[in-house]
């Protein structure tokens, strides 16, 4: 179960994902608490977010690396990378795909 580990119940946390501006076609690192699962990603009120399930008393971090690509912009190279979803915004417009991997 992802909301419960060794016993320990976690929390699910918003992070806010900083963008540079259209196109994107970028990378972001987000540093989060150890053995967190980085559950789904949205827009609340025009601003890219993304929801994990975190153990907040775990005293290591590790790191996630997000990748947004905008719908018609090349791959990169996302072999390693889950897919977290679809993000749309301005009336639907502008689609940004995002993907997920730990390293």
């Amino acid at each position: 179960m992802i909301y419960k580990e060794e016993n320990r119940l976690k929390k699910i946390f918003k992070y806010e994902l900083p963008v540079k501006g259209v196109p994107i076609k970028e990378t972001l690192l987000l540093s989060l608490p150890k053995n967190s699962q980085v559950l789904s990603v949205g827009n609340q009120r025009g601003i890219l977010v993304l929801w994990a399930a975190v153990d907040t008393d775990a005293k290591e971090k590790e790191q996630h690396l997000i990748t947004l690509v905008t719908t018609g912009s090349a791959l990169p190279d996302i072999q390693n990378a889950d897919f977290l979803g679809t993000v749309l915004f301005n009336y639907d417009s502008y689609v940004v795909h995002l993907f997920h991997e730990k390293v």
